[in-house]
């Protein structure tokens, strides 16, 4: 059984120009559903091929954020995520905002221009290293914020991602905030 559900009044043919394939028959309320369906899949490999494809790639970051969740050993999980290459900067302290420093003792830092190239191995090494040092990741997020598929290259897109990390001695919190610049493979 298929069942269109419409959240806000807005549904895919809605939000098409009057004009736009699809548009007035995704409209006509006498579809059956087999027909709206096929409609849709069609218009997936169509008008919304890029943003199904997005979604696509975007399931790989939900996977991460899910097992994280999930696992009792986040190190572990974070570990195990699938990687190439990883380019990462040098931290550096942040200016002072408004030439004051920040309150409460906090100490806030930049990461420069990426130089530095993890492998995988390299990676783990790294966790590892957190981890036996008495660091646990206690909450993430990520969120696909941009995807871009060009016709003569790989596919790239930008992950917002939040990293909460605390250590119990000495007592320490550290909020990680960034985006990462993804080169997907075709594996």
């Amino acid at each position: 059984m298929t069942a269109v559900i419409l959240v806000g009044g807005a549904d895919r043919a809605a939000a098409q120009p009057s004009g736009a394939p699809g548009a007035a028959a995704a409209a006509d309320p006498k579809r059956s559903a087999a027909e709206l369906a096929a409609l849709r899949e069609k218009l997936d490999a169509t008008l919304w091929s890029n943003e199904v494809t997005a979604q696509r790639h975007e399931e790989t970051f939900i996977k991460l954020w899910d097992d994280l969740r999930a696992s009792p050993d986040q190190w572990k999980v974070l570990g195990s995520f699938p990687f190439q290459a990883l380019h990462v900067g040098e931290l550096a302290p942040s200016p002072p905002r408004d030439g004051k420093p920040t309150a409460l003792g906090l100490e806030e830092f930049i990461v420069g221009p990426a130089k530095r190239k993890l492998s995988a191995d390299d990676f783990k090494g790294q966790l590892a290293a957190l981890a036996s040092a008495g660091y646990r990741l206690v909450e993430t997020e990520w969120h696909h914020s941009t995807f871009d598929q060009p016709k003569d290259g790989p596919a790239r897109s930008t992950v917002s991602m939040t990293l909460h990390v605390v250590r119990e001695k000495p007592v320490e919190r550290i909020v990680v905030k960034g985006k990462i610049d993804v080169e997907w493979s075709n594996d």
